[in-house]
């Protein structure tokens, strides 16, 4: 659009006053609505957005549809709601983690994740258990239920003669009747595993409230048919 030949509003016609707005105040108008919309969706994140239960971060070299439906079924199903907010809800994010060491962007992002404290609960590969342990991230069984109360929640197929409080928190997939069933074969090969406690108030009452969760995870008994 050329540029107006009037300068002030008051010499341009009715008509024609939407279209010299737009000439003149077009780039204001744009940033005046981008910085609109950043408002709300910054509201929306921080009142609004239903922040989840539990969240679970999926690392391996492959990602299976029907195995990722068939933990969000499972994770639907428990009866918690641990943020109070009158809902269930699970988050589970799969990030590919390439069995080449050498690749770098994937380990850059995940610890841009870590550094944001959004995951604690790990559903891991042994080549990304290799990661975690080189970054001292695994959590313990004492940080998964303090004073020894891990004992009481601790799977069948599990020794539990075998571990120690301040052994690192690792049960493989395939010793879980949660991960077990059809349509999850592929869990077989990997791990759940936790991080350790955050040290400030607010990441650690979610960790501990995540931990809750993950005791009933542990207990999950398919329904009887």
């Amino acid at each position: 659009m050329e540029r107006m030949e009037h300068d002030r509003m008051e010499d341009v016609p009715p008509p024609k006053r939407p279209a010299y707005i737009w000439c003149y105040y077009k780039w204001h108008i744009i940033a005046a609505l981008l910085g609109a919309s950043a408002l709300v969706w910054i509201t929306y994140m921080l009142f609004l957005h239903p922040r989840p239960d539990l969240s679970i971060m999926w690392l391996s070299s492959e990602y299976e549809f029907l195995a990722d439906t068939r933990i969000k079924e499972r994770l639907d199903s428990l009866p918690w709601d641990l943020n109070h907010d009158g809902r269930v809800k699970v988050a589970v994010q799969h990030v590919q983690f390439p069995e080449d060491s050498s690749n770098m962007k994937v380990r850059m992002q995940l610890g841009t994740l870590m550094a944001a404290g959004n995951f604690h609960i790990f559903l891991a590969s042994d080549t990304a258990q290799v990661w975690l342990a080189d970054n001292d991230l695994f959590g313990t069984w004492d940080n998964f239920a303090p004073d020894g109360a891990w004992q009481e929640v601790i799977p069948e197929r599990v020794r539990a003669d075998l571990i120690s409080g301040g052994e690192v928190f690792c049960i493989s997939c395939e010793d879980l009747e949660f991960f077990r069933g059809d349509g999850l074969s592929s869990m077989k090969n990997l791990s759940l595993v936790i991080t350790k406690p955050p040290t400030d108030e607010e990441g650690l009452l979610k960790y501990r409230r995540e931990m809750e969760a993950l005791r009933e995870l542990l207990r999950w008994k398919p329904e009887e048919k």
